[in-house]
C-alpha cells in the first residue's frame, strides 16, 4: 500500500428519508463518526500527530477529507489499510482498528443504508462496508497454544502486583513481556539483566506471523554457549560415516523427494 497526503473517510445512510450529508447529520452519528475517524488514524500507537492534520467536510456523504504530509510516514497505518484492501480478516491490524472496523460491519448488517468507505483523492477505493461485506476478527483461529525456548537479552525484570521479564530475541522487533512468578524471579541470585538467557515458555503463536502473545515462564536454563573443536570434528565425523555410501548427495536429494526419474 503506497502513502499518499491526503485520505478520505465517509459514512452513507438515510435518515427521515434524506440522505447524510454536511447539512443532514445527527449529532450522535456526527460525534460517534469523527471520533472513530481520529482513533482509526492513529491507531494503537503515537506514530501520527492529529494536530498536524487538516479536514474538510465535503458534500455527497458525510466524508471527511484528512490531508497533511504526516499520514505519509504512518507506517501501521497503511500497512493496517493494506490488509483491510487484502483481506477481510480483522485479526492482522492493530486491535483499536479493527474494533472500528467491527463496529462498522456491525451497523452496516443492521441497516442496508449505512456504509463506510476509505478511499484516496482520486477516488481509489481502499475499503467499504456494506451489507454485503464480511470484515469479521477471526483471531481466535489464527493462533495455538506452545511450549518453547527462547533465547535473547533481558533488558528488564520486576513489577510490583503483574511481575514479568521483557526479553529482546534476534527475530523480535519490540521486546517480548514474559510473566514470571515472583518466587522463581526472587530465586536469581545473578544479575542477568542485560545478558543473554535461554528461557523456557508457555503461551500463544500466531500461525501466519509468528508473533507470540501471553507468554508465561516457566523456568530459566543455562546459557553459556561456546565452540568445542572436538566436539565439532566429532560431528563431522559421525556425518561423514553415515553419508558414506551416497555418492552423488543431489540425486539422494531428489529421489527423497520424488522428483528423480
Amino acid at each position: 500500500m503506497n502513502p499518499v497526503s491526503q485520505l478520505r473517510f465517509s459514512v452513507n445512510d438515510n435518515i427521515n428519508g434524506k440522505d447524510v450529508g454536511p447539512s443532514h447529520v445527527p449529532i450522535k452519528l456526527l460525534d460517534q463518526f469523527t471520533s472513530e475517524v481520529r482513533a482509526f488514524i492513529k491507531g494503537d500507537g503515537n506514530e501520527i500527530d492529529l494536530d498536524d492534520l487538516i479536514i474538510s467536510i465535503e458534500k455527497g456523504s458525510l466524508r471527511y477529507d484528512i490531508m497533511g504530509t504526516a499520514l505519509l510516514a504512518a507506517t501501521t497505518l497503511w500497512a493496517d489499510i493494506g490488509q483491510l484492501s487484502a483481506s477481510n480478516s480483522l485479526a492482522n491490524i492493530q486491535p483499536k482498528r479493527a474494533d472500528i472496523m467491527a463496529k462498522w460491519q456491525a451497523r452496516a448488517l443492521i441497516s442496508s443504508h449505512r456504509k463506510y468507505a476509505i478511499f484516496d483523492q482520486d477516488n481509489n477505493y481502499f475499503v467499504r462496508v456494506s451489507s454485503d461485506s464480511h470484515y469479521v476478527n477471526d483471531d481466535a483461529k489464527q493462533w495455538f497454544e506452545v511450549e518453547k525456548y527462547l533465547i535473547g537479552d533481558v533488558i528488564e525484570a520486576g513489577g510490583k502486583s503483574n511481575v514479568n521479564i521483557h526479553l529482546i530475541t534476534p527475530q523480535s522487533k519490540n521486546p517480548l513481556t514474559i510473566q514470571i512468578d515472583k518466587a522463581l524471579l526472587s530465586k536469581r541470585e545473578d544479575n542477568f539483566l542485560f545478558k543473554r538467557s535461554k528461557v523456557r515458555v508457555v503461551g500463544e503463536e500466531n500461525l501466519y506471523t509468528g508473533a507470540l502473545r501471553n507468554l508465561r515462564l516457566i523456568d530459566f536454563k543455562p546459557y553459556a554457549p561456546k565452540f568445542s573443536p572436538d566436539k565439532f570434528a566429532e560431528m563431522v565425523k559421525r556425518g561423514t560415516k553415515a553419508w558414506a555410501d551416497v555418492t552423488n548427495p543431489s540425486q539422494w536429494l531428489e529421489e527423497q523427494r520424488g522428483y528423480a526419474a
